[in-house]
Parts: structure tokens; C-alpha cells; sequence
């Protein structure tokens, strides 16, 4: 029934001026009227939209996980203590959405890094298995620090990874490809030594 509402909501032909502000807003919906978390969607849809393919880097999905976005914030719209400050809490609800998206998808990252890093892997033994392999290298990509560990995900995750890598850490082209060098050198010198030490 809530998904029905909600999707009302959003098709319903919104009759309400900008000067509305988001808690008189967020107060009629509550009330009951649909038409006006339409007008909170109108009003937000490309924000979160674009926070989303932060994470993605890709329209479709961004779209998708927007949409859920807003069918989680229309459910728990009475959790809201501040209606004016609907905005953050929105934009809050849409950073916890993608961060789950990356948690489902942290499996297909790992191959990727796995692919384009080969050069800084040793050849998996007879009796060390592929996963065993793929645990210790993301373990190491963790002990990375932030800025370098989150070039790397960005890039192999997302279809267009530099770009959207650029973007989200505010790096200049060049400056990201130092950040990703460095990322590699450092992953080198850390699963050399974690295979060392296996060996001994």
C-alpha cells in the first residue's frame, strides 16, 4: 500500500509554489497528502541522483538506487524530528543506500583489482586457494590509507573509474594517477611481504 502512495506521489500533478519550504512540505505529506512528497521529489530527485552516481558511475543505477532512496524516506518520513532539514536527512539516507550498493558489490570490485593488478600478485600455490588469494589481497587493500584505497575501488568499480575516481576525491588527472601509483607500490610492498612470510 505504502509503495502505491508513494508512487501516487510522485505522478501526482504538483500544484504548490517553490516558496513552500521542505518542512511545510514534509508536514502535508505526513498529513496525508500526496501531492506534496511529489513536490519533495521534484524538488531533490537530481541531488540525489547525482550522489548516487557519485557512488555508481552509472546513470541507470544511480537512477534506481534514487528511487529507493525516496521509497525509504517517504516510509520512515515520521522518523523525521526536523522536517525542515529534510534535505540532509535525505541526502544521509542516500549515502547509507549506496554504501550498502558497494557492500553487495564489493565481491565484483575485488575481481577487477584482482585483473588489472596481476602484476603485484604471486602465483597462487597448489595448496592455497583462489579465495584464500582474494582475502589476503583485500585485506592489504585496507590497510591502505583512505585517499589511495578509495582510488582503487572507485576506479574498478565504476564503468568510467578515473573520471569518477577524479571526482569524488577532488583530484586533478594527474594528480590521481600519482595517488593510484603510489596505491600499487604500496599494495606491492605489502603482499611481498605478507608472501615472505607465508613462505617461511
Amino acid at each position: 500500500m505504502e509503495d502505491t502512495i508513494w508512487v501516487m506521489a510522485i505522478e501526482s500533478e504538483d500544484n504548490r509554489t517553490p516558496a513552500d519550504g521542505d518542512g511545510c512540505l514534509v508536514r502535508a505529506t505526513l498529513a496525508g497528502d500526496d501531492q506534496a512528497f511529489g513536490c519533495l521529489y521534484d524538488r531533490h530527485a537530481r541531488l540525489i541522483r547525482a550522489v548516487c552516481y557519485d557512488t555508481t558511475g552509472d546513470v541507470s543505477q544511480a537512477e534506481d538506487l534514487g528511487q529507493d532512496v525516496f521509497l525509504i524516506a517517504f516510509k520512515q518520513l515520521d522518523q523525521l524530528r526536523k522536517p525542515e532539514q529534510f534535505a540532509a536527512w535525505l541526502a544521509a539516507i542516500a549515502r547509507h543506500t549506496c554504501r550498502r550498493w558497494l557492500r553487495r558489490h564489493s565481491r565484483e570490485a575485488r575481481r577487477k583489482i584482482e585483473t588489472d593488478l596481476a602484476d603485484v600478485r604471486q602465483p597462487s600455490s597448489g595448496d592455497m586457494a583462489d579465495g584464500e588469494d582474494m582475502m589476503h589481497l583485500h585485506s592489504k587493500l585496507l590497510e591502505l590509507p583512505e585517499k589511495e584505497r578509495l582510488a582503487i575501488q572507485i576506479c574498478y568499480l565504476c564503468g568510467e573509474g578515473h573520471e569518477q575516481a577524479r571526482a569524488v576525491l577532488g583530484l586533478s588527472r594527474s594528480g590521481l594517477y600519482a595517488v593510484l601509483e603510489r596505491a600499487k607500490q604500496r599494495l606491492r610492498r605489502l603482499l611481498a611481504a605478507h608472501w615472505k612470510g607465508a613462505a617461511r
